[in-house]
Formats: structure tokens, sequence, C-alpha cells
């Protein structure tokens, strides 16, 4: 059994962005009844803009290898993530810790039903350019602390089909019934 290690992903703080390359992560968090997309990436490679007070912004823009498509921006936040694995039994999880931000927590708040999380693996030299896309994962427990909110992301393991919700009837079960 191999163990699975988080990892910081502010590297970027620590990297030389002219000469080196390193891996970043993008997230897209979506729900039915929320407007839009909320983008988050674990790297402050571009400056995107300034906020309401004046204050810039950093994170990294990207059309996620859909050529064509225009870049969207993905805001940096602070965080450490456990990427997904297949090694534990039952379907593939992954853990994020993230710097608290207002416009998330209100997110994560305002809903009952599950929020989906798609993540995606690129490069900071070519964000453009996806290296490993994990989609169909949810958010599925989310603790809100007072400086960082964690997450852990899985897989929605539940079938499409009728069981168990249907009826031991002739319907599904042909033959059992005379």
């Amino acid at each position: 059994m191999s163990m699975r290690t988080p990892v910081s992903l502010d590297l970027s703080m620590y990297i030389d962005r002219e000469s080196d390359d390193y891996p970043i992560f993008l997230f897209e968090l979506t729900h039915p009844e929320y407007d839009g997309v909320m983008r988050l990436c674990s790297s402050n490679v571009t400056r995107l803009g300034t906020d309401a007070e004046g204050k810039p912004f950093y994170g990294v823009r990207s059309n996620l290898g859909r050529e064509g498509q225009p870049e969207e921006d993905f805001i940096f936040l602070p965080m450490s993530f456990t990427p997904p694995s297949q090694e534990e039994e039952g379907g593939p999880t992954a853990s994020l810790t993230v710097w608290r931000s207002n416009e998330l927590v209100v997110l994560l708040r305002s809903f009952r039903s599950k929020i989906a999380v798609r993540m995606y693996q690129a490069s900071a030299r070519e964000p453009n350019l996806l290296r490993a896309d994990y989609p169909g994962f949810y958010l599925t427990s989310v603790e809100i602390g007072g400086a960082t909110v964690q997450g852990n992301i899985g897989v929605d393991m539940q079938e499409d089909g009728g069981f168990p919700g249907m009826t031991f009837d002739k319907k599904w079960f042909p033959g059992m019934h005379a």
C-alpha cells in the first residue's frame, strides 16, 4: 500500500519563473444554481488585474487546450493539493486545502447539493497544454476554518440505473414471477 503525499502548490514563490517550468493545477467549481464558473489555480504566474480596492491579483490564463477558445482567468489562492489516486478501495479521491476567500465561502455555504470540481494539470510555461484532466469529481465534504477551506473531492460512484430504488417486480425481474 503506497501513501499519497500532499504537495504544496505555492512552488511559484520559490522558483525562478524565467528559467524554470513547474506543474500547476487549475480547478473549475460549478453548480447548477451558481451563475458561471469559479476558477482557481495553484500558481501566481501572471498579474491578471486589480480588484475593486485597487489591489493586484494574480493567477493563470488558460483555454484548457481548447484551440480557438478564449483564455479564462484562474485566480491564484495559496493551496495544498493531494491529486486523485486509484490506489485505495472505491473511487479515486483527492483533497484540497485552499486559503479562504469570501467568494469561495459564499459558494460553499450557498448550496446543499454537490458542487462539481474539474481539475486540470498543466505547466507554468504552457498553461494551455494540459498534462492531465480529472473530470467527474465533486466536493464530498468541506470544512471552513478561520484561514483555510479544506475539502475532500471524490467521484459519484452511483450509477444511473434504477436500483436499489426500483421494486422487485415483473418489469425488472422477468421469469421470477409467475
